[in-house]
């Protein structure tokens, strides 16, 4: 997996920034990768100490409410979309618009504003697959998704294993089920070796395109790892188009923050006080438009 490396947390207070912008051969590069391996890491690219809270608060709310784990043994509660948690060198990091915007065009959306966790004990690997639907492999790139990992990334707490490259690659055999067999694994690794994220950390940034064939590894450590994920979509983009990633809610009083120039959102704003709508671990479909437009668009195909 290929890295960029920008400005250190401390070169980046001396320099009075929270975040740091990609240089134009510094974005060329990370469009070049994401378009032949499927996925980017940007070393650097926000201030630790915003990372850092965003862990204490999520930790705190994992220790306050544990997410069903029944279908998925990663799942995780979502980032607190209010203020004070809320900032934009994350959710609007100059890096990572840059290579959505760069790959999606300029009606990038962000639809999806979760997290995953690997949690301690969890002796067994996820089954390898992608994020989106087992449709046909086109050059256009559907979405990407944002991780930002709020603790380091070992292999010990299960760093993800990505095979890099695995986005242009048709998963027509397996049938929908998202089991990928061990010849296709195989056939894959051939093509091109598989890899932990080991190494990668707070203020580090990892850019994954949603075809990417990828698992949770085992956590053989005493903590949990938890990552963000923020699922940006192009919003024009209908092949295979069967995702759930058209929205989210975030809590009034924010709906400034949710609008920005320089990334599109899909925000259904709820009223301030119960706060549970945050606290679970599915995706939800709250009806945005883009939800509207995707439920529309199911119909018609079955008639």
């Amino acid at each position: 997996m290929q890295e960029i490396q920008l400005g250190t947390s401390e070169q980046q207070a001396k320099a009075g920034s929270r975040t740091t912008r990609l240089s134009e051969a510094q974005l060329s590069d990370a469009l070049s990768a994401m378009r032949e391996d499927g996925i980017v890491c940007v070393k650097g690219a926000v201030a630790t100490d915003l990372i850092a809270v965003l862990n204490e608060k999520m930790q705190a709310d994992l220790d306050n409410r544990t997410p069903s784990r029944k279908v998925n043994a990663w799942n995780s509660l979502r980032p607190p979309p209010f203020h004070p948690y809320l900032y934009e060198e994350i959710v609007y990091n100059d890096a990572a618009t840059a290579i959505c915007r760069g790959l999606l065009g300029a009606r990038a959306t962000l639809t999806t504003y979760g997290a995953n966790t690997s949690w301690p004990g969890q002796s067994e690997p996820q089954n390898v697959h992608r994020d989106v639907p087992d449709g046909i492999i086109t050059e256009v790139c559907p979405a990407v998704v944002l991780n930002y990992p709020l603790t380091q990334f070992t292999v010990e707490n299960g760093a993800t294993l990505v095979y890099p490259e695995s986005h242009r690659t048709s998963v027509a055999e397996a049938g929908g089920t998202r089991k990928y067999s061990e010849a296709m694994l195989a056939k894959q690794a051939r093509a091109r070796q598989p890899e932990q994220t080991v190494g990668i950390g707070p203020g580090d940034l990892i850019v994954r395109d949603l075809r990417l064939w990828h698992g949770g590894m085992p956590n053989v450590s005493d903590e949990r790892r938890i990552m963000l994920a923020l699922v940006v979509i192009d919003p024009d983009y209908t092949d295979a188009d069967e995702t759930g990633f058209k929205g989210f809610e975030a809590e009034q009083g924010s709906d400034d923050f949710w609008r920005n120039p320089r990334l599109e959102t899909s925000v259904e704003f709820v009223p301030a006080g119960d706060r549970s709508y945050y606290q679970h671990g599915h995706h939800s479909t709250p009806p945005t438009a883009l939800y509207r437009d995707w439920q529309m668009r199911k119909g018609s195909s079955k008639t």
